[in-house]
């Protein structure tokens, strides 16, 4: 799809999304080009959210877009605390739908013209991200459970209510993050002291996973000894891998950690220190303007500001932010 074709796609979503679903699409019906959106994940209400990148986000204008688990019918009672702390939120299904998750357990997949949830299901302690394989199954990676979670998705008629247990498990170290690679047909993903790549064997009713790389992620291999002096010893060790997201228009990956960023080069398989910030819960860039943006928290693990390495910020006066993303179609994955 084209970038211009993008930009209507997003238009003709967001239009639709006000009125579709009032209880889950807060906000007045809007035209917006798809670079001036960002998603993010709202933890003060548990809410995803989409914000028009250029309004005071302080007005109730600035929210294009709200999915609340705590609204939809899809989503069994006895099951909306496992959607407590939104952890991720990722733009699929070319600009409809929403692939989050969240720290009380949940991996879903929301439908944003009709504000619902098409699919969700219970993942291992603490899920931090999850990603889309190209038959339409999924794939979570939860740190305290230290695992990827496969799942077979239906392939017709999602039901929202499922909740079976995942289909295979993969052991990974505090697993934060994973990336669909389409070019190389490898699933990439981050933990605390590895960034591994799987191959994916297309069975859509029996799928599974198989290690074939794996790069050791260590700070002393990026940071320069008078950096390393400033953390803390027992982190010298490790690097705390957490977001693994692309970086448009190339073949790397952005991985954030405790002490720095890294770009990952997928075809020569190389590291390189993109900057030595520390904690960053995300990162994503504009692959219209190139600008990027990431949430670094203020308290705890989360802000009320999505900023930007000049100094910007895009504030909600007593948000939670944990991950904002760029409202873009991602070609590295999709």
């Amino acid at each position: 799809m084209s970038v211009a074709g993008s930009f209507v796609l997003l238009s003709l979503i967001l239009m639709t999304c006000g009125c579709a679903a009032p209880q889950n699409a807060a906000g007045p019906a809007c035209s917006l080009p798809l670079d001036r959106a960002i998603i993010c994940t709202e933890q003060s209400n548990e809410h995803i959210v989409i914000m028009a990148a250029d309004k005071d986000w302080s007005t109730p204008e600035s929210t294009l877009w709200a999915w609340d688990p705590a609204a939809d019918p899809g989503v069994k009672k006895e099951h909306k605390r496992w959607f407590n702390n939104p952890s991720e939120c990722k733009v699929v299904r070319k600009g409809t739908g929403v692939l989050m998750t969240a720290s009380g357990g949940a991996v879903a997949l929301l439908d944003i013209p009709a504000g619902r949830v098409l699919f969700y299901a219970k993942a291992p302690k603490n899920p931090h991200s999850a990603e889309l394989l190209p038959d339409g199954n999924i794939v979570s990676a939860s740190s305290t459970g230290s695992a990827l979670a496969l799942y077979c998705v239906p392939e017709k008629n999602l039901t929202p209510g499922y909740s079976g247990p995942p289909h295979a498990l993969y052991p990974l170290y505090d697993a934060h993050g994973c990336v669909w690679d389409k070019t190389q047909q490898l699933l990439w993903a981050a933990g605390g002291k590895e960034l591994a790549a799987f191959e994916y064997n297309f069975s859509k009713k029996a799928p599974a996973l198989k290690k074939k790389f794996s790069f050791k992620l260590d700070n002393r291999s990026f940071l320069k000894e008078e950096e390393l002096k400033k953390i803390p010893e027992k982190w010298r060790f490790y690097f705390a891998g957490h977001d693994l997201f692309p970086e448009p228009g190339s073949h790397n990956l952005f991985l954030t950690g405790n002490f720095a960023i890294l770009k990952f080069d997928t075809r020569s398989r190389k590291f390189s220190l993109f900057n030595n910030h520390w904690g960053w819960k995300s990162i994503s860039v504009n692959p219209a303007t190139g600008e990027l943006i990431f949430q670094k928290p203020v308290t705890r693990w989360w802000s009320e500001h999505i900023s930007q390495p000049d100094g910007r910020r895009r504030t909600r006066p007593g948000a939670r932010f944990y991950k904002g993303r760029w409202f873009s179609l991602n070609n590295f994955s999709y």
